[in-house]
């Protein structure tokens, strides 16, 4: 089961990636059309949001657990079929939930090309030429240098 879990504790650690990555994402988009700075914002409702589906989970499993009686006390003498329900709880639960949210990116039009479009026109509108090397992404990878250079006009 070693790299089945290994797999599975990456996939796991890439959500939070992946959000913050898309939140930073919609921020640039949304500094182009509106002219504001808003990534501490958009970063405190992601955050906030995340925490309120980790509340709401953990009391629509525990309130499911209860409507079949499951008894979480240590030791309890819970039945095969109330313990059936608590494998299916923790099995279903988290793959519906992801699926659902899979299924709000449904549309979802900002992709690499659009959003290599907007740092583009934010970086002319902000006065940055940027060039970067792909031998300075992989400095910290290898032993050669590399360089990104900025010029600010």
């Amino acid at each position: 089961f070693v790299p089945a879990m290994a797999i599975e504790g990456a996939l796991a650690a890439g959500f939070g990636v992946m959000i913050r990555a898309i939140t930073a994402d919609i921020g640039d988009e949304l500094r182009l059309e509106g002219g504001r700075e808003q990534i501490g914002l958009l970063y405190s409702l992601t955050a906030a949001t995340s925490k309120l589906a980790g509340a709401f989970s953990i009391a629509l499993t525990f309130n499911l657990l209860a409507l079949f009686g499951y008894d979480p006390r240590g030791g309890a003498a819970n039945t095969p079929e109330q313990l059936l329900v608590l494998d299916l709880a923790f099995i279903i639960g988290p793959i519906a939930f992801v699926m659902l949210a899979g299924a709000c990116f449904i549309g979802y039009k900002l992709d690499a090309k659009t959003h290599a479009e907007i740092r583009r026109q934010l970086d002319e509108r902000d006065g940055v030429s940027v060039n970067y090397d792909e031998a300075a992404v992989l400095e910290g990878l290898t032993a050669e240098p590399g360089q990104a250079t900025v010029d600010r006009r």
